[in-house]
């Protein structure tokens, strides 16, 4: 596809072990750091996947707002003792995922990661 950095294909395995009439395909961008992530949903590879699923019929325009969601930001804290901290909230591009029921391809779905880590 080209499109992303990986493709994890996902089967729906019943008890028996015969395969579900669901199947799934995440297509991830984990690898993007959010100063990389809004270049690529602008004009990069995410935007051009995101055309195509929507040229398909499995998106709308809601993607386009995907690159104003991506950050990373230091909070400063005032921490027990007097002197101050900073936390860091980043959020970043995960995955899109498309799932086929019966063969029919249902609206695909974008993921964000939203992590946060103490600084000091």
């Amino acid at each position: 596809m080209g499109y992303v950095d990986s493709i994890d294909f996902q089967f729906d395995v019943m008890p028996d072990g015969s395969l579900g009439n669901v199947f799934g395909l995440s297509l991830s961008f984990n690898e993007y750091p959010p100063r990389l992530s809004k270049e690529c949903m602008e004009q990069g590879s995410g935007s051009l996947l995101m055309k195509r699923l929507m040229d398909d019929g499995l998106a709308d325009e809601r993607w386009k707002h995907i690159s104003q969601m991506v950050f990373a930001k230091g909070v400063p804290y005032e921490k027990d003792d007097g002197t101050f901290g900073v936390f860091v909230v980043v959020s970043k591009m995960n995955y899109a995922k498309i799932k086929f029921k019966n063969g029919v391809a249902q609206p695909a779905k974008f993921y964000l990661s939203l992590m946060g880590k103490n600084m000091s």
